[in-house]
């Protein structure tokens, strides 16, 4: 079985993953303000463009396709 097939067992590796290259490294497992700063700064750079990439290509797509006739064009911007 696959552990990346689930979400629990994803986070799981992504922790385990995430120690084990900090001991290889020689970082260890020390806490350090300026790291963690970076590692929230990477987050949420990611989850930004995860949500530009959403409206721009998938809401967007299909927001303004357009029906046949205008009166049902109002009728489908007006009911979202």
């Amino acid at each position: 079985m696959n552990p990346l097939n689930t979400v629990n067992g994803t986070i799981i590796g992504g922790i385990v993953l995430a120690v084990l290259i900090g001991l290889v490294t020689g970082g260890g497992i020390a806490f350090n303000t300026a790291s963690f700063l970076v590692w929230i700064h990477v987050l949420a750079g990611i989850t930004w463009i995860g949500l530009l990439y959403y409206f721009n290509f998938n809401f967007l797509l299909h927001f303004f396709i357009l029906p046949r006739s205008w009166s049902t064009l109002k009728w489908s911007i007006a009911s979202r």
